[in-house]
């Protein structure tokens, strides 16, 4: 395992510019965000089988069953179920675990959660199982990945298939990099102003998802630097003309946010984000943390609208075209 501590420094002090660039994006939307919400909203449920169900059908909308030939492949979901049943007093024990006080007691029942789970067909468990324990526990389990966490953490996404190995690196990646900067104050701060906006932000659901979406930030802004001819400041683009907006959508609309960041976003009403104004999901706080403002026919309407609202303004990823 290689030393993290500069990866956990680079995560902390650029922490809102790779927040930024992981929403800019707009790559996670429709089925992958809906059933990752709805298994950590069937978390405490009484059907325990409900809650696997929503799991399984996250991972596979995640890209971690491909059909055909090749490629990743779960387990029967009656394979799946058995391997975690049995789990259920542990995962119950694990769920109430501090991330802050984690005592080896703690990694020890992880452990055992983790070498019980069986979703994957294919010989690699880390990433499989993580995502799986991401939903049962996200407390103190994050998901990981081969191109984005293992690319950005250890340099390769080589997995070695042996399940000592496997929890090993997961330990090592967990109580290296994802604890220490869940851990810090300043993460901490900003953690929680994105984590009380989930109109805004859906994906920040527990504190190791929001280290997560930082991690994938910084990958992607790391890959979009590299990328010949665009600058260091994004990605070379032209902003959406107002004459565009008959193919562009149906219109543009205004997020007002007045208690995570004091702003006013500017989005196309197709953008995954805004679904014409919706929002991404269901919003139980209603307009306490924000509201949207729209439709507007053209961009420069948005724009006036925006100013009006008196708070900073910006254009969401989704008002500009490569």
């Amino acid at each position: 395992m290689p030393n993290l501590n500069e990866k956990v420094s680079d995560i902390v002090e650029n922490a809102e510019v790779y927040h930024q660039a992981f929403y800019d994006a707009e790559v996670f939307t429709g089925p992958s965000l809906f059933f990752h919400l709805r298994s950590l909203e069937t978390r405490r449920s009484e059907d325990f089988i409900l809650h696997l169900e929503f799991i399984y059908a996250t991972l596979a909308s995640w890209g971690m069953h491909r059909m055909g030939e090749g490629g990743a492949k779960m387990q029967n979901f009656h394979v799946f179920r058995r391997s975690v049943e049995p789990l259920r007093k542990d995962i119950l024990e694990a769920g109430n675990i501090d991330y802050r006080l984690m005592s080896e007691f703690h990694w020890l029942l992880l452990e055992k959660i983790f070498r019980s789970i069986k979703i994957m067909a294919s010989g690699t468990s880390l990433v499989g199982n993580s995502k799986v324990m991401a939903h049962l526990i996200p407390n103190v389990i994050p998901p990981i990945d081969r191109q984005y966490t293992l690319k950005y953490l250890m340099g390769n996404s080589t997995i070695e298939n042996d399940l000592n190995y496997e929890w090993n690196l997961l330990k090592g990646l967990v109580g290296d990099f994802f604890l220490p900067v869940a851990t810090d104050n300043r993460f901490l701060m900003l953690a929680e102003k994105w984590m009380s906006d989930q109109v805004t932000y859906p994906w920040d659901t527990s504190i190791l998802k929001v280290v997560d979406n930082l991690l994938i930030g910084a990958k992607r802004r790391s890959v979009e630097k590299s990328v010949k001819g665009k600058p260091e400041g994004g990605p070379q683009t032209l902003p959406v003309e107002k004459e565009n907006i008959g193919r562009q959508g149906s219109g543009f609309y205004v997020y007002e946010n007045w208690t995570a960041e004091q702003k006013a976003v500017i989005h196309i009403g197709h953008c995954g984000y805004c679904n014409e104004g919706k929002g991404c999901h269901e919003n139980p706080l209603e307009n306490r943390n924000g509201r949207w403002h729209g439709p507007f026919n053209n961009l420069e309407e948005a724009k006036e609208e925006a100013k009006r609202t008196g708070r900073s303004v910006r254009n969401h990823n989704c008002c500009w075209q490569k």
